[in-house]
């Protein structure tokens, strides 16, 4: 298992890529670590920049430069209303440790952007995340998989808000484990874990997305 810094500060053997098919857009990665570009295919120009963690990019004079968050993961769900991202941080000489967030992105047709919905600080602990693929099968239904053996759900719970209108964010609701070295094994996992999670009952998607 991954748990040092030296392992965290290793960039990922490839590089956050997805593509986003409502606005016929490829999300990539950008010249900063805690941001992707967004480039657009019909135009082949860049449409934009996301910063998925903000950062500081300016240190004082003398002063050891900030680390900034490298974006390791993306992941686009098949409606393209969900997007999500996994940053990572680590610094030796940082009191805080590691910081590892795994963000869900909504993306706001209106405005014609992603919008922060839901973040997850370690969302598998203190080890490194290896994949996260939102389910082809069901809408708001993503998957992680991590170096501490486990399979983690994560589904949008709705609420309904005083004024009466619903928001979702997404909460964990199931964890299973599995052996390492099929972890390793990449997506194949995650398609397998989501057919066992659908397997279920067909409405569960919808049951737990109106709350349990």
């Amino acid at each position: 298992m991954l748990t040092g810094f030296s392992d965290f500060g290793r960039p990922s053997t490839l590089p956050p890529l997805a593509v986003h098919s409502t606005t016929q857009t490829l999300l990539l990665p950008s010249s900063h670590p805690s941001s992707l570009q967004i480039y657009s295919i019909s135009s082949s120009k860049l449409h934009s920049e996301l910063e998925v963690s903000p950062s500081n990019r300016v240190s004082r004079p003398h002063e050891k430069p900030l680390t900034a968050a490298r974006v390791d993961l993306v992941s686009v769900s098949a409606n393209g209303m969900w997007m999500a991202t996994l940053d990572v941080r680590a610094d030796p000489y940082d009191d805080f440790g590691i910081e590892i967030a795994l963000k869900i992105w909504r993306w706001e047709s209106t405005g014609g952007r992603w919008e922060l919905n839901t973040r997850i600080d370690r969302p598998h602990g203190p080890h490194r995340v290896r994949n996260v693929e939102f389910s082809p099968k069901s809408e708001g239904l993503l998957v992680s998989t991590g170096e501490d053996g486990n399979i983690k759900t994560w589904v949008e719970r709705r609420v309904k808000e005083k004024q009466g209108e619903v928001d979702g964010l997404f909460a964990l609701f199931l964890r299973s484990r599995a052996r390492v070295n099929l972890l390793l094994a990449g997506n194949s996992v995650l398609v397998q874990s989501l057919d066992i999670f659908l397997s279920y009952s067909p409405t569960t998607a919808s049951q737990v997305q109106s709350g349990w």
